[in-house]
């Protein structure tokens, strides 16, 4: 938007418009690291997702704008015709700023079922990667992985990194291997969709500062109605399983993990905060982490 005049200068969106948008919606698939799937997203109108819960980065001088999206709604009902990686749900985005038209793109999670959207803040930093300085755009996933991306290209520095409490793999970082015709069966899931990394990162002292917290989910089919015709629906409840978060800090450059610390409970929507030289962090059952930086000690 044109805040001087109040005049939209233009519009990307996430997943295919419902009446009007770009006609080479599809064409973009080029741009990132899923082959173009004919028929993404299939002859179903449940179109849906792909919105921002988390906050966009903008590099003012790079003219970009980079953002995480959400992930789709395959999971509401359990046997509609949806195949294909459902572009652009569960991507890291690179945006021109002047004319909306999109850089690159990468999909963390083709065909999403469980929910593991790029859900929080999306952070662009000068990373030091052995001696050389390299501008990369930095993001979580409720996939339980932290990626690292070129911030002019799209393309991850080194493996994505994979954090805390992981039992379904599911199409997680599986690129066009993923199974694009899959649907979410009835079973347990974790992380489930408020798991994973559910919270802001921050980055300093070239490392990334990142929680994971465990929360499983049990998927389990219903009948429901949708457009008149009978489907199955799917309901996702908490598993009585333990519940618990761990703190990471990630060497940026070499994408590897310095130290860990446990946390007894959850880690939902706190912001991890980072100043002289100490970690701070608050977790869901009140109690405030203060952590030495570098090496993780009280």
């Amino acid at each position: 938007l044109d805040l001087e005049e109040g005049k939209l200068n233009w519009m990307w969106f996430s997943v295919p418009p419902a009446k009007k948008g770009p006609k080479n919606w599809h064409a973009q698939a080029r741009k990132g690291n899923i082959l173009p799937y004919p028929g993404d997203w299939g002859e179903s109108d449940r179109i849906g997702g792909g919105g921002l819960w988390g906050t966009a980065a903008v590099d003012e001088s790079a003219q970009r704008v980079y953002l995480g999206t959400g992930n789709s709604d395959l999971f509401v009902y359990g046997d509609l015709d949806v195949p294909g990686p459902n572009l652009f749900t569960d991507c890291l985005v690179c945006l021109d700023a002047m004319t909306g038209k999109m850089q690159w793109y990468y999909q963390a999670t083709p065909h999403d079922l469980i929910g593991w959207d790029v859900g929080w803040n999306t952070m662009v930093a000068d990373i030091d990667v052995r001696g050389t300085k390299q501008r990369a755009v930095i993001a979580g996933s409720k996939n339980n992985h932290v990626y690292v991306l070129d911030a002019k290209t799209g393309r991850p520095l080194y493996t994505p990194i994979r954090i805390g409490y992981n039992a379904t793999p599911l199409n997680s970082d599986k690129e066009n291997l993923a199974d694009m015709k899959s649907v979410l069966k009835p079973g347990f899931y974790s992380p489930g969709h408020l798991g994973g990394i559910n919270a802001p990162l921050a980055f300093a002292y070239n490392t990334i500062y990142v929680a994971s917290q465990r929360l499983d989910q049990v998927a389990k089919y219903y009948d429901a109605i949708y457009n008149g015709t009978k489907v199955k629906g799917v309901h996702l409840k908490h598993e009585d399983t333990p519940e618990y978060s761990t703190l990471y800090a990630i060497d940026a450059g070499r994408g590897e993990v310095k130290w860990t610390h446990f946390m007894k409970t959850t880690f939902q929507s706190a912001a991890i905060t980072v100043s002289g030289g100490l970690v701070f962090a608050v977790e869901r059952g009140g109690v405030l982490h203060v952590l030495d930086a570098e090496t993780g000690s009280h």
